[in-house]
């Protein structure tokens, strides 16, 4: 299970692939370039295709950039969330902090990532924590204007559900990691969840690295520091991995990926 938590996901078998244009015919060209001129960056996304331009108009037009450092607060767990956030650039960390002052690590959401959509669809409060990572370039659009267009795209509706069903799927898996799995297992895991997938895939290709301080993959497996410091050195035994101040570079990336492939 991959921690760099990319959610969407586009399924090029369903039918259903493809914009909706309800909401009251074609949009004027015009109006649909600068919409679209806006989120040009995620285009790609699965729920940019599943957008009608006028819904992406109305996106453009409610919401608004944002612009975050490094170390930046979005939101916090038990905050009333007013907006959704789409990354445009840039990553957000998903961390829970305990009320000891213990924090985990759940993963990195990307850009194109809807951020805050549960509390935007169930009224509640967040139930994470968001830090940027790195800088980081937003777009905010307010609740009321997203469900707005939510309500007037069945296509959009439908894709969302099956978004949230997915992202389901994901927690139980590491659910299931974080209990069952042996360490070795979750650090690599959590290692090749931060490369590209381009990497992943070309597991004959040149050596990878990441560049991530050892406090924050800890925090991601669960485990203090000196326990992951033990594991890495034993990879680096292995010779699947090399390790120079808060860079992991992966060495051996098909032995790497059997020691992420165990099962439980």
């Amino acid at each position: 299970m991959l921690w760099f938590l990319d959610f969407d996901v586009v399924d090029p078998s369903r039918g259903d692939l493809g914009s909706s244009e309800e909401g009251g015919g074609p949009l004027p060209e015009q109006d649909a370039k600068r919409a679209r001129s806006v989120f040009d960056r995620v285009k790609g996304e699965d729920w940019y295709l599943r957008c009608s331009d006028r819904a992406l108009e109305a996106f453009a037009r409610a919401g608004s950039t944002r612009r975050m450092t490094h170390g930046e607060i979005l939101s916090q767990r038990g905050d009333m969330v007013d907006a959704l956030a789409i990354i445009l650039d840039g990553t957000l960390e998903v961390s829970i902090t305990t009320f000891d002052g213990r924090r985990h690590v759940l993963g990195f959401v990307g850009q194109g990532q809807l951020v805050n959509l549960i509390p935007i669809l169930d009224d509640q409060v967040a139930i994470h924590d968001f830090y940027t990572h790195q800088q980081c370039e937003l777009f905010i659009i307010p609740k009321s204007a997203f469900i707005d267009v939510v309500d007037s795209e069945p296509v959009l509706a439908r894709h969302l559900m099956r978004l949230l069903c997915l992202r389901s799927r994901v927690l139980y898996d590491r659910l299931a990691d974080a209990s069952l799995l042996p360490l070795r297992s979750r650090c690599a895991r959590a290692i090749l969840s931060l490369l590209p997938v381009a990497d992943v895939q070309q597991p004959q290709a040149e050596p990878v690295q990441i560049q991530l301080a050892q406090w924050e993959l800890a925090d991601m497996v669960g485990v203090s520091r000196q326990t992951l410091n033990a594991e890495l050195r034993r990879l680096e035994n292995l010779g699947v991995i090399e390790r120079k101040y808060s860079n992991i570079r992966v060495t051996d990336m098909s032995a790497f990926m059997e020691i992420a492939a165990s099962e439980y």
